[in-house]
């Protein structure tokens, strides 16, 4: 595996990990608390399962090699697995999650 690769992957998780529960903040300071971590990890996964199933249509088209010696499918499905591993986790335990996670902000409170 590539170092391209390896750190593409740690910014992406680190974006899942710390960029959802800022956006989840976002989104509860600007239209109200409605479970925003179940929405957005709902999201996350629906985005995941769609643009994978896009991949496996046209094998082809994304299967060009890289500078890195990987292909595009190869980044895309980092992201991809990144994406579906979060939306789980926030979409399953996002009411539990204490709002320390979220900047003190709560989330679920109705």
């Amino acid at each position: 595996m590539s170092k391209i690769l390896r750190h593409y992957t740690l910014l992406t998780t680190a974006f899942f990990a710390l960029g959802t529960p800022a956006i989840c903040v976002g989104m509860t300071l600007l239209l109200g608390s409605i479970c925003w971590p179940q929405r957005l990890g709902a999201i996350y996964v629906g985005l995941a399962v769609l643009v994978q199933g896009y991949m496996a249509a046209d094998e082809d088209r994304l299967s060009r090699e890289l500078a890195d010696g990987t292909n595009l499918r190869e980044h895309i499905n980092g992201v991809c697995f990144a994406a579906a591993v979060f939306g789980t986790i926030f979409a399953a335990f996002g009411d539990l999650i204490p709002a320390s996670v979220f900047y003190g902000v709560p989330m679920c409170t109705r």
